[in-house]
């Protein structure tokens, strides 16, 4: 996914760019051909897998950037809960392997921590390949993923997700109160002095996701948003629209409650172009 992704950005190094960067939400949640043609700027989809983490994403981006380039964060509500001992098997993978420059700048506890932790989920998915030893290994750990030229997946279309599954499963981060950990702060922190040495923007927007009743009227909800918006806010980095303008009903969700169908990016797309307009984004 992320070699996917980096080819994209390379074909577009000598240009002014904006690049969208978060998880699936934004793989399956704009068109970039739309806003590349309305803004008449090079648009790139950075969205990827959210267990990633943004700061493993953002030293991808970052090679890539040039002066005036803008960088728009867009992130799902669990990102917010992300912190650098975090053991999502996906993380685990990227910074022990092909990501591995990456965990060389942790904390040295941080570093000790990760590398003591051994996954025993990771047992019994190893004794299942190895009694399912017929199966096609290539196929199993192969992204099945389609990206365009610009990043935008390809694939979410003529399915629609059923509304009984969107409505049994609610984001937990969202309906939970969000602590923002001091390791997303410093990573933020650290990004932003990036970009001010290079003269590059950065923005942050709110992520698509089905529009479940759980949210409505939830004081908790609306806590959580406030403590999104100061974040940014401490950052001194502008946020984009509100997160009510990116509540969906279920018919434009394609698989789960942050990926849309093709109507939903249609429907998404049209929306974040006003959004960026009041900012002059482009």
């Amino acid at each position: 996914m992320l070699e996917s992704k980096n080819i994209t950005l390379k074909s577009f190094e000598n240009e002014n760019k904006i690049i969208f960067s978060g998880g699936s939400n934004l793989a399956y949640g704009i068109n970039c051909k739309k806003l590349t043609k309305s803004l008449n700027i090079p648009v790139i989809n950075y969205g990827c897998m959210v267990g990633l983490g943004p700061e493993i994403i953002f030293e991808n981006i970052k090679h890539q950037l040039n002066e005036n380039d803008k960088v728009i964060f867009c992130w799902e509500y669990e990102t917010y809960l992300f912190e650098r001992k975090n053991r999502n098997l996906n993380y685990l993978g990227m910074i022990e392997g092909p990501q591995n420059s990456v965990i060389q700048n942790f904390p040295f506890y941080d570093r000790v921590s990760l590398r003591l932790y051994f996954p025993i989920s990771l047992i019994r998915f190893s004794i299942f390949s190895m009694l399912n030893s017929d199966r096609n290994i290539d196929k199993i750990y192969k992204c099945g993923w389609k990206f365009d030229e610009l990043g935008n997946v390809t694939s979410n279309v003529g399915i629609q997700i059923q509304d009984r599954e969107l409505l049994a499963t609610p984001s937990k981060a969202l309906v939970n109160k969000i602590k923002i950990n001091d390791d997303l702060y410093e990573i933020m922190r650290e990004v932003k002095n990036f970009a001010e040495l290079r003269n590059i923007e950065l923005y942050a927007t709110w992520p698509n996701i089905f529009k479940h009743p759980k949210y409505s009227s939830n004081r908790l909800v609306k806590q959580n948003f406030e403590t999104i918006r100061e974040f940014w806010q401490n950052l001194k980095i502008p946020m984009i629209g509100n997160p009510c303008e990116t509540m969906y009903s279920s018919e434009y969700f394609y698989d789960s409650l942050y990926h849309l169908n093709q109507e939903g990016v249609s429907q998404r797309t049209s929306k974040l172009l006003d959004q960026l307009s009041d900012f002059s984004v482009k």
